[in-house]
């Protein structure tokens, strides 16, 4: 029972690096994005 408990926490930690890699791409696609709309609206 023990080791399930592990491996669950595992897995969600995991997820949630997952998901704070992804939230980090977003921004860096976002502020890409904006950047090519600033120098395309100068």
């Amino acid at each position: 029972m023990q080791i399930i408990t592990m491996y669950q926490s595992f897995y969600v930690s995991g997820k949630i690096k997952d998901v704070c890699r992804y939230l980090n791409e977003l921004k860096k696609t976002y502020s890409t994005v904006k950047e090519l709309l600033e120098h395309k609206l100068q």
